[in-house]
Parts: structure tokens; sequence; C-alpha cells
């Protein structure tokens, strides 16, 4: 590895080590330390699929709009749609998920 490939690796490294924080401080406010999907437990797939769908249709509209967004970043969606993806898995792991 190179000294610019090494740059790069440091900093998706950095970069996934503040949205596994970011994360971690949103879903705080949804579920508990204990049981982490808690809040998936109560709409299951469907939830799931209702949040990331929601993400999904703010992101194109967003970007329709040149990036402008209001409330959160264009980016801070795009994390969110990799955040619903990553509790997918895990509740599907967890036997949540058909």
């Amino acid at each position: 590895m190179n000294e610019q490939e090494r740059k790069e690796f440091n900093g998706v490294k950095q970069e996934l080590a503040l949205f596994q924080l970011n994360q971690m401080k949103k879903n705080a406010d949804y579920a508990s330390a204990d049981d982490p999907l808690m809040n998936f437990r109560a709409g299951g797939l469907l939830g799931i699929v209702i949040r990331k769908g929601d993400k999904a249709i703010r992101d194109i509209n967003v970007t329709r709009k040149g990036g402008a967004a209001v409330a959160e970043t264009l980016r801070d969606t795009r994390l969110d749609e990799i955040n619903y993806a990553i509790l997918a898995l895990f509740a599907e792991e967890e036997g949540m998920l058909p």
C-alpha cells in the first residue's frame, strides 16, 4: 500500500468511526443499549422497509433540488440509508425478518 492509499484508507476508517458514533447516538433515542433493535421489533420488516423508503424518497427529492436540504444534509440522509440496511441485516440475524 503506497502513501496515498494509506491516507485514503485511514480516511475511510475515520469516516466509519464517525458514522458508528453518530448512529449509536441516534439509536439511543429509539432503543436501549441492551436491545438496539427494540424499535424494529414493533414494526418488523415493514417498519424497516418504510424507513428505508422514506430516506430513499428524501434522497431523490433533495438531489433533484441540487442538494439543498432544509432539516438534515443529503449526506446525513445517505448515512441513514446505510444504517437502515445494517439494522435490517442485524434484524435478519436475530430472526426478526423472514
